[in-house]
């Protein structure tokens, strides 16, 4: 993997989508919430449909992808959360 950006936030998402957990999309956009514009956030992804889902919702809702690699089994996702809409 190349140079990744320093992260505030690591979110693995393994086994996320169990029958009583929350779903994967769910836990992303939990940790986002919490958390203030312009931090990054590393989320761990397993399944395509994983790294689908959250890159297409972050540009999709103001946040930046900043880079996506995998190695192994797994995806690293790295955003960078938006600035709230002003109200």
């Amino acid at each position: 993997m190349g140079v990744m950006p320093a992260a505030d936030l690591h979110l693995d998402l393994l086994g996320s989508g169990d029958i009583c957990g929350d779903s994967p999309m769910d836990r992303v956009r939990n940790a986002l919430a919490r958390h203030q514009g312009g931090q990054v956030h590393h989320v761990i992804a397993y399944t395509y449909e994983q790294v689908f889902t959250i890159t297409r919702w972050a540009a999709r809702y103001g946040h930046r992808v900043l880079t996506v690699e995998s190695a192994d089994l797994r995806t690293h996702i790295y955003l960078e959360k938006g600035a709230p809409s002003p109200s």
